[in-house]
């Protein structure tokens, strides 16, 4: 007999939902930021933070995911904590330039600073 916190009628929690909860706990944990909603979809994954409303979508994983597929989302997850942990979005705008492939490199360069920031802080 197997026992459970499950009430009749529930349905059956997916196995990967623990480490759903996991990685949700640990993106707000890094990024010091209770409020950020995190969503699992087979959309693209984003960070969108429009100051008040902080909206992270993450890959979804599969119901028996790989340690590559843990590793995927466990680095999207960490990279968008570090961003809204060390990313001043005023400054960001000030110094944006103008030209969309310089806009592209600008915005890679800041999020290899948000991530590199993060290594140093972290074992």
């Amino acid at each position: 007999m197997t026992l459970t916190n499950r009430k009749p009628g529930q349905p059956e929690q997916s196995p990967v939902e623990p480490f759903k909860k996991a990685v949700s706990s640990a993106l707000r944990a890094m990024a010091g930021k209770e409020e950020v909603e995190v969503q699992f979809a087979a959309d693209r994954p984003s960070l969108v933070d429009a100051g008040e409303v902080v909206r992270a979508r993450l890959p979804e994983p599969p119901r028996k995911p790989s340690p590559r597929d843990i590793a995927i989302l466990r680095g999207h997850a960490d990279s968008y904590a570090l961003r809204l942990a060390c990313h001043d979005t005023k400054l960001h705008r000030k110094n944006l330039p103008e030209g969309l492939d310089a806009r592209k490199v600008f915005e890679a360069v800041e999020q290899a600073r948000c991530d590199a920031i993060g290594s140093n802080r972290m074992m």
